[in-house]
Order: C-alpha cells, then structure tokens, then sequence
C-alpha cells in the first residue's frame, strides 16, 4: 500500500494537468495525515505532480517553503484528461471505462453513469 494524497485547486488548466492554487493533503498507507502542501501551482508529470512555490507543513515540524516540490501519484495525463470530458461527448461504448476511472480516482461520476 502507498501513500494516499488529496489535491484540491482553484484553478486547471489544460484538461487538470495544470493547476493553480493548490493545496495537497498526504497521508500515509494507514490513512494517518502526514503534511499538508500549499503551492501556487502544479503540473501533471509522468508519476508526480510537479508542486511550485510550495510550503510543506509537516506534522510537528516548522513549515518549510520549497521552489518545487513533487508528489508522487498513478494517475496519468490521460486519466486526468479524460476525466474533464462532458458526458455527452463520451461515446456510450467507452461510458463504464469513464465511470470506473472517475470513481477510482474520487472523482464525481453521477454525470456518466446518468448518461450511460
């Protein structure tokens, strides 16, 4: 099992592979928090995101700002990607893929599966 993160932002860009406004919440394999992130942007990279002008707050340490930080995910640009697509542009054929990588990564699928 690996760590777990939750990665909020104001803004995206490019389909959610740019973000602006960014606040990561990590957590360990047993779900106990270990930092919080805010950086004022991050980029989708091949298994991290790329976190900018970051400051860490790290459980029972001072907080550290960082010119870059990285985060490591599985989500894939195309996941991401794909994620941001409208349910009626999806093809009815390539629906379930769609509601089963949303609910995988925590995001919404009512919209798909009500399309479906």
């Amino acid at each position: 099992m690996t760590d777990k993160a939750i990665i909020n932002a104001a803004t995206s860009a490019q389909q959610g592979i740019q973000l602006t406004g960014v606040t990561v919440l990590r957590f360990d394999a047993s779900d106990q928090y270990l930092e919080r992130i805010d950086a004022k942007r991050a980029f989708l990279q091949s298994g991290f995101w790329r976190l900018e002008d970051a400051r860490v707050f790290p459980i029972g340490s001072p907080p550290v700002d960082r010119a870059s930080y990285d985060v490591k995910t599985n989500l894939t640009t195309a996941q991401v990607r794909e994620s941001f697509a409208t349910p009626d542009t999806v093809p009815f054929w390539q629906l379930w893929s769609y509601i089963s990588l949303a609910e995988n990564a925590g995001l919404a699928a009512a919209g798909y599966r009500l399309q479906f």
